[in-house]
């Protein structure tokens, strides 16, 4: 990302130099976010997201990275781009509990998430993370509500949904949400749907979907 100092995969480099990584969802971020918002990153990776978010809307950014090489690169990316009073890099899972989850971590940089056996992609994996509801983090831990939150936690995004449903209802942010698949879609769209949300496709230049 021009203006900012990233260190990624050699595998990924190219996406990020040409600045073809998610370009729907950049563009989408860049159209959406105001001046001044609190936006939160579920599944922040190393912090791409969390870096663009600071540059559209210079508040606060809180980006959460519960695999621990990824959050080690989110966590030096903040640091060596001056950013450590605007973005707060969290070790946490976001979930439909506050409590522990067991996290897999897939072959490619780009993949990992909760599961819910001992399935393994490596001899490292799974390991556990600390999982936490936005609910939990904003209403009980006190920290501010979200105006914008980009959720990409690979096929999670549904049991995340549970846990930050008094922050939709009260906080009413924008949310951005990864779909993998029409099963999990329909659990996004059931849990959205009922807190009166309206739903729009960044691939289609957010056309209104019904």
């Amino acid at each position: 990302m021009k203006g900012y100092e990233i260190e990624v995969d050699l595998k990924c480099e190219k996406f990020y130099w040409l600045g073809t990584y998610e370009p729907a969802v950049q563009e989408t971020m860049k159209k959406i976010i105001e001046d001044g918002w609190i936006c939160y990153d579920i599944g922040a990776h190393i912090g791409y997201f969390s870096l663009l978010m600071t540059r559209l809307t210079g508040g606060k950014v809180f980006a959460f990275e519960p695999e621990a090489e990824n959050f080690r690169l989110l966590k030096k990316h903040v640091e060596i781009n001056g950013l450590s009073d605007i973005v707060m890099p969290l070790p946490l899972a976001v979930s439909s509990k506050t409590n522990s989850a067991y996290f897999e971590k897939g072959y490619s940089p780009f993949t990992g998430r909760l599961c819910k056996s001992s399935e393994v992609y490596s001899e490292d994996y799974p390991v556990r993370v600390k999982t936490i509801t936005l609910d939990h983090f904003v209403y009980v831990r006190g920290y501010p509500e979200p105006s914008f939150v980009k959720i990409d936690v690979e096929g999670f995004e549904a049991n995340c949904l549970e846990g930050m449903k008094r922050v939709c209802e009260e906080a009413r942010p924008v949310v951005l949400c990864e779909i993998h698949n029409a099963e999990q879609g329909r659990g996004v769209y059931r849990i959205l749907s009922e807190q009166g949300y309206l739903f729009f496709d960044v691939e289609k230049e957010l056309r209104r979907l019904t």
